[in-house]
């Protein structure tokens, strides 16, 4: 059997110690926490005399303020009026973040780095290099986790495999494919054309447009979230305030998810850059939300009454119903 040595010096067998290394090194998945959205409104489009209706298009997003910081141990996860919406290019597009903090953190400034380095324009660049710096990063984690007990890195793994019993190199491949950063990130803005854009970025480095449906939400509570813009049946014609009320409600609806925070922050981007929504606009959000769901549900109440007191839900046919039956009887007879 081939021996390898070992990160002190000392020889051992993969086989022998790696064995248990892989057995007892199967890692916890975390579940998602948090909720981030972004949603394409004020496209312009043409009404149905065929006329043009003109309108300012651009991105809302919105995220509670719930931070996670992994550990070792327990996770570290708590409200607080820290952000999760980072400025990636200055008045054009910023980057939503889920899970953990730290991570995105490190993404967030390499990014940044490299766009101003290149120079980047556009929402759709700066979405590649953040997945690639993802893609990056997911690698670092990958071989730091599953190869530096065997002194290894991605090369000499490749180039030293043969070395290791087979079994052991297909279970350490495979880890090292499975590996995930558990955390997404949206990347949302204007390019520098006036069109609004929508990225999601996911394991294990997957950079998807959804400039197509108009609308995405990332965290725990994002199904629910976007249960609500399915059922509006959102379009990106939208207004802006038509918007801003449909996410604010959204989001209140997925507070009810693990991880979901009940403080909001919400922005808006279009051509003329970034627009911090305000305490004083998020109070008037709130007050509407509330006098819309006293509304709604005072409507709820009346339906039901009128219910209750229908004779077609009490056993009994109504008049039209009863002169039919007595002439079909009628005619039987006959």
């Amino acid at each position: 059997m081939h021996m390898l040595e070992g990160r002190i010096g000392e020889s051992f067998s993969p086989l022998r110690n790696g064995r248990n290394l892989l057995q007892s090194g199967k890692r916890k998945r975390r579940k998602p926490v948090t909720l981030c959205a972004a949603a394409i409104f004020g496209f312009p489009y043409s009404d149905e005399q065929g006329a043009d209706v003109p309108l300012e298009p651009g991105v809302m997003t919105i995220s509670d303020c719930m931070l996670t910081s992994f550990g070792s141990g327990d996770d570290i996860e708590f409200e607080t009026d820290q952000t999760k919406i980072y400025p990636l290019i200055a008045g054009k597009a910023i980057a939503l973040v889920s899970n953990s903090i730290d991570l995105h953190r490190m993404l967030v400034d390499e990014t940044i780095k490299q766009i101003e380095a290149s120079k980047i324009e556009d929402v759709s660049q700066a979405a590649e290099i953040y997945c690639e710096n993802f893609k990056s990063l997911r690698r670092k984690r990958a071989e730091s986790i599953w190869l530096a007990p065997y002194n290894l890195n991605a090369d000499s793994f490749i180039s030293r495999q043969r070395q290791f019993d087979q079994g052991i190199a297909r279970d350490l491949a495979h880890r090292l494919l499975e590996e995930k950063l558990e955390v997404e990130s949206i990347i949302a803005g204007v390019d520098s054309n006036g069109t609004p854009r929508i990225y999601s970025i996911e394991d294990p480095g997957i950079l998807t447009s959804r400039d197509g449906v108009a609308f995405h939400a990332i965290g725990s509570g994002a199904r629910q979230f976007e249960s609500l813009f399915m059922a509006e049946g959102y379009t990106r014609t939208r207004t802006w305030a038509e918007t801003m009320f449909l996410m604010y409600s959204a989001k209140k609806k997925a507070e009810s998810s693990p991880g979901v925070g009940r403080e909001t922050d919400m922005f808006l981007v279009d051509k003329n850059g970034f627009d911090l929504i305000s305490e004083k606009e998020l109070d008037a959000l709130e007050q509407f939300h509330k006098q819309f769901e006293i509304a709604t549900e005072k409507t709820k109440a009346k339906i039901i009454g009128r219910m209750m007191s229908d004779e077609r839900f009490n056993g009994e046919e109504d008049p039209q119903g009863q002169k039919e039956k007595q002439e079909r009887s009628s005619s039987e007879q006959k």
